[in-house]
């Protein structure tokens, strides 16, 4: 109905096209199947009672909606309001990351009550590698943040207040104080903890500065106290050092005074509690006003926060890849970039080798779960890949002191229990009860 020309507006249809697509993704997780609905309703709509549509048509759906949100929305270098908008960019690497979820997801689900019949993984895969291949593009305002600093690069990136000259945050959270839109993240990786802390698997995921596996069980019964933890981050993937905290590193150094870190808050409780030894650092910026002890629990903090960044598109891209062809090297005239190279390209930021060939999938997980730690990928990635069953016992470390120094020694912390039915939400009474035709969710 608008008489403007479309060109003026196509931008807002773009948008439109992508939050519909976010919100139907976001329920395709959650809950599998859901109904489709492709025009507007009003509450005496019929179709409001209608039977869940095939995960095919909601997930093909949802990438036709990305599909016109690409078309529509305007490259990041001339959208409106930048990187904290929606651009091009950003509908390419939702794209990338939709269709990695939905391939993986009918690959490994295959043959299972969450599985689709006649579903084509690799339909999907090949569509991930295509978005993720033209956000390569040059045309496009695209790499990954880099001051030449190896040791500080990774943490850094997430520390910043200002995220417009960071060409990997596609999209990110710009806050003011002055607007009331603050936090308190920065409280959070200096003087407390929110009660977080990293298990003892996530830090075996981390090689050694030569790309292999490192023995920290080893190492453990050797080394004790915080030369433990002095000495992985010696050893170790420098984005160990920049995730949890090491003795000596500075927590802050601002108004309140400086504060050096000494061992992890396993005598604390509450929201001073790190339950495993091993303590979140990774996006800490010791002279950030609200980072502190003498930081009274506030929401003043104005770190940028990172919605989409590039470095999960060479992700997607080299896992993507390599499900669809199952060759670390594989290019062809319209995929010039191996799976191996795309990985390696987000090693070089901190300085690691290249990536073995042995074993290669799960190279490329492990990569996944260090580069994109803390970022809300895990949780759903080990569903699409369904290892579930292999993440459930949660290990971290016990600190006793003997003599003048400390003990570290591996504990169990907490051992969960699962069921497959849980690789999906149940569906609320509330909702069977207004529409029994939508069934619930297998064995729930």
């Amino acid at each position: 109905k608008c008489k403007d020309p479309f060109d003026s507006y196509k931008h807002y249809v773009g948008e439109a096209h992508f939050f519909k697509a976010w919100f139907y993704f976001e329920k395709v997780r959650a809950y599998g199947d859901v109904p489709w609905f492709s025009k507007a309703l009003d509450t005496s709509s019929e179709e409001l009672y209608k039977a869940r549509d095939s995960r095919v048509l909601v997930v093909d759906s949802i990438l036709w909606n990305l599909d016109k949100a690409i078309e529509y929305l305007n490259p990041l270098k001339s959208v409106d309001g930048g990187s904290n908008r929606l651009s091009k960019e950003v509908a390419l690497l939702f794209k990338s990351r939709v269709a990695l979820y939905e391939g993986s997801w009918q690959k490994y689900h295959k043959g299972t009550a969450f599985g689709t019949s006649g579903a084509d993984p690799d339909k999907y895969f090949r569509l991930a590698v295509e978005a993720a291949e033209e956000l390569m593009d040059s045309q496009y305002s695209t790499g990954l943040y880099s001051t030449n600093s190896p040791s500080e690069d990774y943490c850094k990136m997430f520390s910043l207040t200002d995220q417009t000259s960071n060409k990997e945050a596609l999209l990110w959270k710009r806050y003011d104080k002055g607007l009331g839109m603050g936090h308190s993240f920065q409280i959070y990786v200096s003087d407390r903890t929110a009660g977080n802390s990293l298990t003892m698997e996530q830090i075996h995921h981390y090689l050694k500065k030569n790309g292999e596996p490192y023995d920290y069980i080893s190492v453990g019964k050797t080394v004790k106290g915080g030369d433990f933890l002095t000495k992985i981050a010696e050893d170790c993937d420098p984005r160990l050092s920049q995730t949890i905290w090491i003795p000596d590193m500075v927590m802050w150094d601002n108004g309140y005074g400086k504060g050096i870190f000494t061992k992890p808050f396993l005598n604390q409780s509450g929201e001073y509690l790190n339950n495993t030894g091993f303590q979140i650092k990774k996006g800490n910026d010791p002279k950030d006003p609200q980072a502190g002890s003498g930081v009274s629990w506030n929401t003043n903090c104005v770190t940028g926060a990172i919605v989409f960044r590039y470095a999960e598109a060479l992700l997607n891209y080299a896992e993507a890849l390599y499900e669809a062809y199952g060759n670390p090297d594989y290019t062809d005239n319209t995929f010039t970039l191996s799976p191996r190279a795309a990985i390696d390209k987000v090693r070089a930021r901190v300085g690691m080798p290249g990536v073995a060939s042995d074993d290669f999938l799960e190279r490329i997980r492990n990569e996944r779960r260090v580069e994109l730690a803390f970022e809300d990928h895990r949780f759903w990635d080990v569903r699409r890949w369904k290892i579930a069953p292999q993440t459930m016992d949660i290990y971290g470390v016990k600190i006793e002191k003997q003599g003048d120094g400390l003990i570290y020694t591996r504990q169990l912390v907490d051992k969960r229990t699962w069921s497959d039915k849980m690789y999906l939400y149940p569906v609320s009474n509330e909702e069977l009860f207004k529409n029994p035709l939508l069934k619930q969710n297998p064995d729930w």
